[in-house]
């Protein structure tokens, strides 16, 4: 099934060419000692099988005047606070595949960005299993990459209608594994960025990866971006051929 989903995407030519994730860290936002973790943690390295990822639990305290304590558990019971540990491991990609943000999502929104700009940081969420009730995310919509779930079918990708979130936060929509849920379609399409990182280098921007896959998407359902798949499924391109990227 994975080396399927890899070569529908393109991803197995990636690493044909040498191009698997190397020098580039991933914070996955779960314990990795848990069943869930561990999952989203192998859905990374399904594309981007020499990636370094890190798990590292967070943990905050908030209010309705702003996040507080907000800190990093890693797997060994290391407690770090946040810029701290993004310094520590050099960390560029960021994956959550958690739901919760709700009413607070402006105040993470406030807390996150000043680190994504100044890190030039690139986050990854899953979209949520609410099906067309909506976007359930532990990121805000203007920090993260929304990402659904899709499957292969008679050798085609059909979105999981039954339970993937339709909303307009959802940016992408990618292979979920063997796994149900969304929680591991965006820890693959994390692992995607991840080869472009190793590729264009650490400069790349969030913003660059979306217009990369954007430009690269495969529509599933109407053409163009909708509340369903958003822009579609990212098909890598040919990993010879250099795009400048600029936004």
């Amino acid at each position: 099934m994975i080396a399927q989903q890899n070569k529908y995407c393109g991803v197995d030519r990636w690493h044909e060419a040498g191009i698997t994730g190397k020098g580039v860290v991933v914070w996955n936002m779960e314990n990795g000692k848990a069943t869930h973790g561990k999952q989203t943690t192998q859905r990374v390295l399904h594309s981007a099988p020499d990636a370094t990822v890190i798990n590292g639990s967070l943990g905050a305290t908030a209010d309705n005047k702003g996040i507080k304590e907000v800190n990093v558990t890693t797997d060994d019971g290391t407690r770090y606070e946040v810029e701290d540990f993004i310094q520590r491991f050099n960390i560029k990609l960021i994956t959550r595949s958690q739901g919760g943000a709700g009413s607070k999502a402006e105040l993470w929104s406030k807390f996150w960005k000043p680190l994504k700009e100044k890190y030039n940081l690139i986050f990854f969420n899953s979209a949520g299993n609410e099906g067309d009730k909506g976007i359930d995310t532990a990121l805000p919509a203007d920090i993260a990459i929304g990402v659904g779930a899709c499957h292969l079918k008679d050798g085609k990708p059909t979105r999981d209608w039954w339970y993937s979130s339709v909303g307009d936060e959802v940016d992408f929509i990618d292979f979920r594994g063997e796994w149900n849920g969304t929680s591991f379609a965006a820890p693959y399409l994390c692992g995607k960025a991840a080869l472009l990182v190793q590729k264009y280098g650490q400069q790349i921007t969030q913003d660059e990866v979306y217009e990369y896959f954007k430009a690269h998407a495969e529509d599933l359902e109407e053409a163009g971006v909708d509340a369903k798949s958003g822009w579609g499924l990212p098909i890598m391109g040919d990993p010879k051929t250099v795009i400048t990227m600029k936004i």
